[in-house]
């Protein structure tokens, strides 16, 4: 949800709801009745993201892997020396889906998700 500007991560503060959404709840609107902790978020994400992942492992082109390799490493570096990670882990996530060639992972905005 946070590759899809739904949810943002602010570190140390905890999660939020992005201003984007506040101004178009119709993309949320299926989910609009379902509440969810953060328990519930943090075993959906166990349940898609490696599925996702294994798709990108398996359909991804050799510049959409080097792609997230890159982001993996930026990530790295950025926890190395307690920099803020936020774009570029919203960014792999990203280039993970797209590299599913899942028309559903790449566009799960509409539904108010996303990995």
């Amino acid at each position: 949800m946070v590759a899809y500007n739904i949810l943002e991560i602010r570190r140390g503060k905890g999660t939020y709801v992005t201003e984007k959404v506040l101004e178009q709840p119709q993309d949320l609107e299926q989910l609009s009745t379902v509440k969810v902790n953060a328990k519930d978020l943090y075993e959906m994400r166990l349940i898609f993201e490696p599925e996702a992942a294994y798709f990108a492992a398996v359909r991804g082109t050799d510049a959409e892997i080097k792609r997230i390799l890159d982001y993996g490493k930026r990530i790295e570096d950025e926890i190395r020396n307690g920099k803020d990670r936020t774009k570029d882990e919203h960014s792999f996530h990203k280039a993970i889906a797209q590299a599913t060639h899942n028309e559903f992972i790449i566009n799960q905005k509409s539904i108010g998700g996303g990995i």
